[in-house]
């Protein structure tokens, strides 16, 4: 289905001690199948997560909503018909409760979850005895023209003196946003490089981390 939005910003706030926080640009631009991740800071958990697309935001259509704070991963939302989504009423009239997975132009402005931490499942990242995991998290800058809207970025890894193949880390990030994927890699690597494809424009970061097993 049409769920890829090509422009307009979605915006996210939390409730934190009965008050919304102000809102917060998540993203902009989104292909199919594309995942949106973004880190906040708050001093309490919140208990309320809301996502609003901005007036000028044509619609997007997604499949699942998760939030991850210190008690463990919560799914807010997810699609019965997983990844391959719900129809908008614009193509298909017939279907039922699609404004549940909707978002802009046509569709509801914005979607409010509760957060119930009691709720959370905690799902670390298991490693083969092999194997070690290494996430990679990249924060992108707020400068001028620091988003990325085309193009795919990689990365390689030095292990054991030899270069990885390429692996796919993302292709869009919006200002501030960040980014984050786990490589499961054969031992502790030494280097890290992150390539792009010929049809990438500028990609501005502030902040790079590498996390592996111990």
């Amino acid at each position: 289905y049409a769920a890829r939005s090509p422009y307009g910003t979605k915006y996210a706030s939390f409730m934190v001690r009965g008050e919304w926080t102000d809102p917060v640009p998540f993203f902009t631009a989104t292909e199919y199948g594309e995942t949106h991740a973004m880190m906040f800071t708050f001093d309490q958990t919140p208990t309320r997560v809301k996502l609003a697309a901005g007036k000028e935001s044509n619609n997007w259509g997604f499949w699942q909503v998760t939030m991850q704070c210190d008690c463990g991963k919560l799914v807010l939302i997810e699609d019965p018909n997983g990844i391959a989504g719900t129809a908008h009423a614009s193509d298909d009239k017939s279907v039922i409760g699609w404004e549940e997975f909707w978002l802009g132009d046509l569709s509801p402005y914005e979607h409010v979850w509760e957060y119930d931490d009691s709720q959370c499942t905690l799902a670390p990242t298991v490693s083969k005895p092999d194997e070690k995991n290494c996430e990679l998290l990249a924060i992108t800058s707020l400068a001028d023209n620091a988003r990325s809207a085309t193009g795919k970025k990689y990365v390689q890894f030095e292990v054991g003196g030899v270069w990885t193949e390429p692996m796919e880390y993302f292709t869009y990030a919006s200002y501030g946003q960040t980014v984050k994927k786990v490589f499961p890699l054969e031992d502790t690597p030494t280097q890290v490089r992150i390539l792009v494809d010929s049809s990438v424009n500028n990609w501005g970061y502030w902040f790079l981390q590498l996390t592996c097993d111990c």
